[in-house]
């Protein structure tokens, strides 16, 4: 949504001051020491109109806004987080909590009803197994590359390419699978 739909800068500015002062009682009232939101409806609440949504089909978006006692946050991966200050948050003047980079991106791994999930990709025990879906996915900063795998009983198959959409072949020590290449117009 542009700032413009919601009012000009100074009372977007205005407004999320006043937000942030809320909930900056509220975790004095109740002893914490900071408010993570970073569910979209909360989000765009206490930035005011952003929306960091980047999949609709879930209630949690991208970037997380934290409120601290004396300082703020907007927390999110590497390849999301510049965008957002400059699209969505513009003029909030929130410090991103990330550091360097490599150490941050998550590579991907079982997914579902649950995008990509880290904490089911985390477990040393756990295996692949047949008909189960992978998000796959390399990130630096400005660019990502993505793949839906679905493991099959001989080889993955990449679910995530379309029709007229150009492929290569892959040669690995497991033989050799297709994947998207690059598209050029």
């Amino acid at each position: 949504m542009s700032l413009e739909r919601i009012g000009t800068s100074r009372q977007v500015l205005s407004d999320v001051a006043t937000k942030e002062e809320r909930v900056r009682r509220f975790l004095e009232r109740c002893g914490i020491d900071a408010l993570v939101l970073g569910r979209q409806d909360n989000f765009a609440w206490i930035t005011t109109g952003g929306d960091n949504r980047v999949v609709s089909t879930t209630q949690m978006g991208v970037g997380y806004v934290v409120i601290g006692k004396n300082h703020r946050w907007l927390v999110s991966y590497v390849m999301d987080g510049r965008r957002l200050v400059e699209e969505q948050v513009p003029g909030e003047e929130y410090e991103l909590g990330y550091g360097e980079e490599w150490i941050y991106h998550f590579q991907g791994g079982i997914t579902g009803y649950v995008l990509a999930d880290p904490a089911r990709c985390l477990d040393p025990e756990a295996r692949a197994v047949e008909r189960q879906a992978y998000d796959y996915f390399i990130t630096i900063t400005g660019a990502k590359y993505e793949e839906c795998l679905l493991v099959m009983e001989d080889e993955p198959e990449a679910i995530s390419i379309g029709d007229g959409w150009p492929t290569r072949d892959l040669e690995t020590a497991h033989g050799k699978t297709e994947v998207a290449d690059v598209l050029i117009r």
